[in-house]
């Protein structure tokens, strides 16, 4: 089944990766966020000069309390994903 779907495949976004972290602390979380929020903006990719700028990042929400163009969930709030309205 798993080579079925390669061949239907036309391109790869991402290449897989078994690098998976499992986030059990709020300063490791801080940092993942922190990445996500400030990657975009900065090294090859400048896609946007400030990263409270970047359209489809989250950081807005975070610092300012600011919603962007996608509804964000405080990371602090999910606990269980079955108590969140289906989307």
């Amino acid at each position: 089944m798993k080579e079925e779907r390669r061949k239907k495949k036309r391109h790869n976004v991402f290449r897989p990766s078994e690098d998976i972290k499992k986030i059990m602390t709020e300063k490791f979380m801080r940092q993942k966020l922190n990445y996500m929020h400030k990657n975009p903006v900065s090294g090859k990719w400048k896609l946007a000069e400030n990263y409270l700028d970047y359209i489809h990042s989250s950081a807005r929400f975070y610092e300012l309390g600011e919603e962007g163009v996608f509804h964000v969930y405080h990371y602090q709030e999910i606990n269980n994903p079955a108590e969140f309205p289906p989307q």
